[in-house]
């Protein structure tokens, strides 16, 4: 039998099997018009692609919720260092522009990475010749860890046999990647084909046309939500790499404690690193009177004359609150005093501001906080401590004789509260921070009042407080040259290096 035979052989046998099966098409439509269900089957067609429309407008909408349609990755963009707020910026833009057409191979989806990676290197590092090689060895292997484990519970929970597949598999199911395309040139020998009958064509033309513009629409949307998902996911981790936040693991962070903070300590140097609370003012504003308020005790000597004339730590327990270190400082009077305090304000996480309400003087105080601001706008590595203000002496506030608390500020009546409000006011607009973080207070001994206010605002302030505080912990455990661990690491390279050889001999 010749070749020719052969085919023409096949071609009647694909023939007789396929002939029954186009003749269902005008039968089938016949049957309908002839029962009268050809207008029935219509409706139900065009119903049926109204209500997938509706389901893929409701699964958009869930994709959008879950996705989001924009803003920062995480949390810690808005808390971090004014860099990593940069930096975030940069790859919410790069996000939103990503053109998920694009990413129709591996090397485009690598390509993407690298230029997000690039984008948070230049914004965290500006300053370097080749900023995006700025972490080290053991920096790089954190990450990796970090991200393994946040892709392993995706893998097993979210993707279908995710759990299962082998890798071979996987490649196996790649290499019949080419069955889908002869499957959709098939189809289209079909639709073709059933062309015998215009009248049903054209109907399931139109219907299979809005279900593809439908499936279409729903695949690039999903696709644009989740190459933008990609981009802010690697930001993410680029941040936390250039950052130096993978210098310190959450494990030792947790036992991590500064040299400042071991300094301070005369005992059990060990415990965990505390939230470092800096109480600033001019002299005889009432900052000592605070910290013994605070405490609950008296731990700060107070006198009519300044007796702080040193910053002091005082570490104190709240109930529902981290380890807080209270720290006292000398009152500021002079230039100097600002300048002096600006320094120390790098080893703080909150600035606690006390201003007396029976005093109009505050350009000490003004001169003070702006002096700190323009320490940490030169550092923009390192996230400059929130500001609560802590208004004291609300009982010398005219009218003088008045004392009945509690005083209600946020619609004052009495004289008193309109005095108090007034001088809030004023402290607001001088240091220029919000009105609602200005607590006013009472701390003298048989008159407290609030104390529990100030509390409450340093929950409030937990979580900016805490991204501080972490910064500052990266920052002092920036490796620095130790010849004794030089010498240690020389050591443990050598035996390394002397196992290996003496495994090869053997």
């Amino acid at each position: 039998m010749t070749r020719v035979e052969r085919l023409i052989g096949v071609a009647i046998l694909a023939l007789a099997v396929l002939l029954p099966l186009l003749a269902l098409v005008p039968l089938g439509w016949a049957w309908l018009w002839e029962r009268g269900y050809a207008l029935y089957w219509l409706g139900g067609a065009l119903l049926s692609s109204i209500l997938a429309f509706g389901v893929w407008v409701v699964t958009i909408g869930r994709l959008e919720d879950r996705l989001g349609k924009s803003g920062p990755a995480s949390e810690q963009a808005r808390l971090g260092s004014p860099r990593e707020i940069a930096a975030q910026e940069a790859v919410e833009q790069l996000a939103r522009g990503v053109e998920p057409a694009k990413l129709t191979s591996r090397d485009a989806v690598l390509t993407l990475g690298v230029e997000t990676v690039e984008a948070v290197a230049r914004q965290m590092h500006p300053g370097e010749k080749h900023p995006i090689y700025t972490f080290t060895v053991p920096e790089a292997l954190a990450l990796i860890e970090q991200t393994s484990s946040r892709l392993r519970p995706l893998v097993s929970d979210a993707v279908p046999l995710g759990d299962r597949l082998t890798i071979a598999q996987m490649i196996e199911l790649y290499r019949w990647r080419g069955v889908l395309d002869t499957a959709g040139k098939a189809y289209d020998v079909w639709r073709a084909i059933r062309l015998l009958n215009p009248t049903a064509a054209a109907t399931q033309e139109i219907r299979e046309r809005l279900s593809r513009m439908m499936l279409d629409g729903a695949r690039d949307e999903l696709a644009k939500r989740l190459a933008a998902a990609y981009v802010r996911e690697v930001g993410h981790a680029a941040v936390d790499l250039y950052s130096g936040r993978l210098r310190l693991p959450d494990e030792e962070a947790l036992r991590h404690v500064t040299a400042k903070t071991a300094a301070d300590r005369e005992h059990a140097p060990e415990r965990a690193e505390p939230l470092r609370l800096l109480i600033a003012g001019q002299v005889s504003s009432g900052k000592s009177s605070l910290i013994n308020a605070l405490a609950e005790e008296v731990r700060s000597a107070v006198d009519a004359l300044p007796t702080t004339r040193e910053f002091t730590t005082y570490e104190v327990a709240r109930e529902g609150m981290p380890g807080v270190a209270l720290i006292d400082s000398p009152g500021i009077a002079m230039p100097a005093d600002t300048i002096r305090l600006a320094e120390r304000s790098a080893d703080c996480d909150l600035l606690i501001w006390v201003v007396a309400a029976n005093r109009a003087d505050r350009e000490v105080d003004r001169d003070g906080v702006a002096a700190v601001r323009a320490w940490f706008a030169e550092r923009p590595e390192r996230r400059a401590p929130s500001i609560l203000v802590v208004l004291t002496h609300i009982d010398l506030a005219r009218p003088f004789q008045e004392w009945s608390p509690p005083y209600d500020v946020a619609a004052p009546k009495r004289a008193k509260e309109v005095t108090i409000r007034a001088a809030m006011e004023a402290v607001a607009e001088d240091l220029a921070v919000p009105i609602v973080d200005i607590v006013p207070v009472c701390v003298a001994p048989q008159r407290s009042y609030n104390v529990d206010l100030v509390w409450a605002k340093l929950v409030d302030f937990l979580p900016v407080a805490q991204s501080a505080q972490l910064l500052r912990m990266v920052a002092d455990a920036r490796p620095k040259v130790s010849w004794h661990r030089l010498v240690g690491q020389a050591v443990a390279g050598g035996r390394l290096a002397a196992g290996l050889l003496a495994g090869g001999r053997d």
